[in-house]
């Protein structure tokens, strides 16, 4: 229980969700499944304020689909989206749509 969420909840996190890329911080046995809705932060940077910008360098989405155990994508686009843009293999995305 050495990360931050386990420390600050006081028990051992078996699964964690985290609804779309943001910064966390949990220990290497806790299973995680994370949410991506699109990449569009990948593909029209230029779109986003600067601010925007900074917080999606800081959530690291590509890491965070390679650390991530099970991926869901709100789409069939998206999930193919994460395959080709991050190289992730097709059998961790779960399509659950909104």
């Amino acid at each position: 229980m050495d990360k931050w969420i386990e420390k600050h909840s006081g028990q051992k996190i078996d699964i964690l969700w985290i609804p779309d890329p943001r910064p966390f911080s949990c220990s290497r046995q806790t299973y995680l499944v994370s949410t991506f809705h699109d990449l569009s932060f990948e593909h029209y940077k230029h779109t986003f304020t600067l601010k925007t910008r900074l917080f999606q360098q800081l959530t690291h989405p590509k890491k965070l689909s390679q650390k991530s155990d099970k991926i869901i994508s709100v789409s069939q686009f998206t999930k193919k989206d994460i395959q080709e843009y991050y190289k992730i293999p097709g059998e961790k995305i779960s399509v659950i749509y909104e």
